[in-house]
């Protein structure tokens, strides 16, 4: 709906540096905003409207996705979840996931607003993990999936453990990356739960 487009739109910029999906060419902001500018006094181009893209993606996602969480019926094997192997493999794996049903958001399909609820359980079922990039990667799927999930589905993970655990690991984490992307969590859950109950006010 309509405000949770919104709260995507919100978190996108964040997120997109998360998931590594945005700022690849090096730059910082600055630079970006100095050679922007320049472009900008040199071409004196008219202001265009802004442009649709179709999301292509979308169409082909949900069977890709739902490919990968078949995948998790293989947890048994310790040949390739056990040890340092499994703990590299189940950080890609959950960045895998959060990348594709990031860029799958704005496809208008129900089952993308399943896995996003599937995916934010599987990761927070690792939260605690020993081994920080598992950690890390746990609170990226997280974070990919705030603003796709019910407010009701984000309110009983708050009351059964989430926030105190954001809080926690923002604060106290040992990982610099962790505790930065637990506060970006806390605050798109902030984000949601407010802007929603403004509009049901």
């Amino acid at each position: 709906n309509s405000s949770d487009d919104k709260e995507i739109v919100n978190c996108s910029t964040r997120l997109e540096r998360e998931l590594k999906l945005h700022g690849a060419t090096g730059q910082d902001a600055n630079t970006v905003s100095h050679t922007q500018s320049s472009k900008t006094r040199r071409w004196r181009r008219p202001r265009t409207s802004p442009t649709t893209t179709t999301n292509k993606f979308g169409p082909v996602s949900v069977q890709m996705i739902f490919s990968l969480f078949s995948f998790l019926q293989t947890r048994n094997d310790e040949s390739i979840w056990a040890g340092p192997i499994g703990e590299k493999f189940l950080t890609e794996f959950l960045k895998t996931l959060s990348i594709m049903l990031y860029c799958a958001r704005t496809y208008p399909s129900p089952a993308l607003r399943v896995f996003a609820a599937d995916l934010f359980d599987l990761a927070w079922s690792f939260h605690d993990a020993k081994c920080s990039e598992v950690r890390y990667s746990a609170l990226m799927a997280m974070a990919t999936c705030v603003s796709m999930v019910p407010l009701e589905f984000i309110i009983s993970r708050a009351s059964h453990g989430l926030s105190s655990f954001l809080n926690h690991c923002s604060a106290f984490d040992e990982n610099a990356d962790c505790r930065r992307l637990a506060s970006l969590v806390g605050g798109s859950i902030s984000d949601v739960m407010g802007q929603t109950l403004i509009e049901r006010a």
